[in-house]
């Protein structure tokens, strides 16, 4: 007896205007970032982001998502943090980084740059006790291999 012919065709996907609308209206109110600090931009405790967003002082970007962090994220309990990526390594360094370390943890930290403070004046601009990026430095692993291949 033949077996009859399977039907594998996806069936076309229809989305009522309604559909939209209705979901637009349930993300509307929410509030993508809570408040700034000076260095760094967090969500709500209840919305995760999907990537960090490093601001250079050049005005340069490079985007990281969370996925691609490998563990572990170091902190060394006073002024540096080291993340790496299969790609890349971020090295972190300034004052008070255990709140950026705990937000970045949770996937809540959005964006990052560094203060740019030169001086004790520009650090009073800061909020007592608020984590201080004083550089960030950003390294190819690629490029990293060939120096080290080539000594």
């Amino acid at each position: 007896m033949a077996k009859a012919k399977e039907n594998r065709k996806i069936p076309d996907l229809i989305i009522s205007e309604d559909y939209h609308q209705s979901n637009y209206d349930a993300f509307k109110d929410i509030n993508t970032h809570t408040e700034d600090y000076t260095c760094f931009g967090v969500t709500p405790e209840n919305v995760r982001v999907l990537c960090l967003k490093v601001i250079f002082g050049n005005g340069a970007m490079v985007l990281i998502q969370y996925s691609r962090m490998m563990s572990p994220i170091t902190f060394n309990g006073t002024n540096e943090m080291k993340l790496n990526t299969p790609t890349l390594q971020l090295i972190i360094r300034g004052a008070n980084l255990e709140t950026l370390m705990e937000f970045l943890s949770e996937h809540r930290l959005s964006w990052i740059n560094s203060s740019g403070a030169k001086s004790m004046t520009d650090s009073m601009m800061m909020r007592k006790g608020e984590p201080e990026i004083s550089t960030i430095q950003i390294h190819s692993k690629a490029k990293q291999k060939q120096d080290d291949a080539q000594t």
